[in-house]
C-alpha cells in the first residue's frame, strides 16, 4: 500500500505542469513591469495538499493484518490526537496583459478531527474505574469550498519615497538615505468576488462516559450541518494589495489579500444525534443490556445561516540575487487556507532553460517544497512536490502543484 501511494504521487507529479516560480506569487505588484500577455492552461493548474498530525506514510505498515503492535508504536498512537488537514485549489481561467490580470479559481479546505488520544489509550491500556472521561471528538471539523474571481491591477510606473514631501532631503551625501529615497516601488491591488457553494461541518460534539462505583454511564451528543440541493451560497467581495521595492540586487515584498472575506451558507441541512445510557452494575453480566434514557436521531433539521470568517492572508519577505541565476528568499506568511504558511527560506537556480527551486518552511507544519520544469520566453512549465515533516516514507503529508503558462 505504501509503495502504491508513493509511486502514484511521483507519477502525478511527473505529468503535472506548474507555471510560476515566483517566491511571492500572490503579490499583485509583480505584474507592474510585465511586458507581455499571458494565459494559464486551464485544467492543469492546481495545488493539492493533505497532511495529518500524528502518522507518517511508513506507519501504514503497523496496520497489517495479524501484526502485533510494539510498545513504541502504541506510544506513538497515544501521543496525540489524529487530525486530517488539507487544501485544494484549481485555476479555471487565468489571463492578463501587461499590468492587469484576471483569474477564476475553485478553492477548498478541510480540517477533520478523526481520533482523540483518550480512546487510543483505552484500547491499548484499558479504562480507569472511578474516573469520568470527557471528550469532544470532531468538534469544529469542517470542509468548505468557494469560487474566487479576482481582478488585479498594478501601476505601470514606479513610485519612490522621495515623492513624499518632507520625508527625505532633495540632496544628500548619505548613501543609505539616498538609496531609500530613490528606490523604485511597484504597487498593485486586486478586487475579489467570492461565491460560497459547498459546506459540511460538525458544529457540536461531546462524549462523556465512565465506570463509577455507583454506575456505568455514557452521554453522546452531535450536531452536524451540510449543503444539499435546497442550500444556497452567497457572494462576498474581498480586497488585496501589495508592493515590491527594489533594493540593490533584490526586492522587498509585502502583500495582503482576502480582506473582508467571509463565506456565508444558507438553508443548510442538518442532523442531531443524542444517546444517553446508565447502568447500576459496575461489571455487566452476560446478556445484560444497558438502560438507555435517551436514544434519538433527527436528520431533518435546517440551519438558516452559517458563516465561515477567514482572516486576511499576509506575506512579507525579501528575495535577493547573490550569484548569476541564483536567487535566495526569506519570508513569513499567514494563510488559514493553506498548509504552507509560517517562516520559510528558499533558493531558486536557473540552469540554462531548467529552473530548480527548493523551499523549507517551519511553523506548526514544517515542509519541504521542490519544483523544476522548463522555462522559455514564451512558455513556462514546472512540476512540484511538497513533503510535510519529513521525506517520502517519513512524511506525514504530501502536496502536488501543477500549471502551464503561455506568453505572447
Amino acid at each position: 500500500m505504501k509503495k502504491i501511494i508513493i509511486s502514484l504521487s511521483l507519477l502525478i507529479s511527473c505529468i503535472a505542469l506548474f507555471g510560476s516560480f515566483e517566491f511571492f506569487p500572490g503579490n499583485p505588484a509583480n505584474i507592474a513591469d510585465r511586458n507581455y500577455t499571458h494565459i494559464t492552461f486551464p485544467g492543469l493548474t492546481y495545488e493539492f495538499n493533505i497532511n495529518n498530525t500524528l502518522l507518517q506514510l511508513d506507519d501504514i505498515n503497523m496496520f497489517q493484518e495479524g501484526r502485533l503492535l510494539t510498545e513504541g508504536e502504541k506510544k506513538k498512537l497515544t501521543s496525540g490526537n489524529l487530525d486530517l488537514l488539507g487544501d485544494f485549489k484549481t485555476t479555471i481561467l487565468d489571463f492578463g496583459n501587461k499590468n492587469w490580470n484576471f483569474s477564476f479559481e475553485a478553492i477548498s479546505a478541510f480540517k477533520l478531527g478523526v481520533l482523540d488520544k483518550t480512546y487510543s489509550k483505552i484500547v491499548f491500556y484499558g479504562n480507569e474505574v472511578n474516573h469520568p472521561y470527557s471528550t469532544e471528538v470532531g468538534k469544529g471539523s469542517e470542509a468548505f469550498a468557494y469560487w474566487k474571481a479576482s481582478f488585479a491591477y498594478a501601476l505601470p510606473f514606479d513610485l519612490n519615497l522621495g515623492m513624499i514631501s518632507g520625508v527625505f532631503p532633495a540632496e544628500t551625501d548619505n548613501v543609505v538615505l539616498s538609496t531609500l529615497r530613490d528606490m523604485p516601488i511597484s504597487v498593485g491591488a486586486n478586487l475579489n468576488i467570492n461565491y460560497s457553494f459547498e459546506y459540511g461541518g460538525l458544529i457540536e460534539s461531546s462524549q462523556e462516559f465512565g465506570s463509577l462505583p455507583e454506575q456505568n454511564y455514557y452521554d453522546i451528543n452531535a450536531l452536524y450541518v451540510y449543503t444539499d440541493e435546497k442550500s444556497t451560497g452567497s457572494m462576498n467581495p474581498s480586497l488585496g494589495f501589495g508592493f515590491k521595492a527594489k533594493i540593490l540586487d533584490g526586492f522587498f515584498h509585502f502583500d495582503i489579500d482576502d480582506i473582508f472575506l467571509q463565506l456565508t451558507y444558507r438553508n443548510l441541512a442538518g442532523g442531531e444525534f443524542v444517546k444517553v445510557g446508565v447502568d447500576s452494575l459496575l461489571y455487566l453480566q452476560e446478556g445484560h443490556e444497558i438502560f438507555e434514557i435517551e436514544n434519538s436521531e433527527n436528520d431533518s433539521l435546517r440551519l438558516d445561516k452559517h458563516t465561515v470568517k477567514i482572516k486576511p492572508s499576509i506575506s512579507i519577505g525579501a528575495e535577493y540575487a547573490i550569484l548569476n541565476n541564483l536567487d535566495v528568499m526569506m519570508k513569513y506568511s499567514s494563510n488559514e487556507l493553506i498548509q504552507t504558511d509560517g517562516f520559510a527560506i528558499g533558493a531558486s537556480y536557473l540552469w540554462d532553460i531548467v529552473p530548480f527551486q527548493a523551499i523549507f518552511g517551519f511553523s506548526e507544519n514544517s515542509y519541504y517544497r521542490f519544483q523544476t520544469g522548463l522555462k522559455f520566453s514564451k512558455f513556462e512549465w514546472a512540476t512540484g512536490l511538497t513533503f510535510y515533516h519529513g521525506f517520502f516514507r517519513y512524511a506525514e503529508g504530501i502536496g502536488l502543484n501543477s500549471s502551464i503558462d503561455f506568453r505572447f
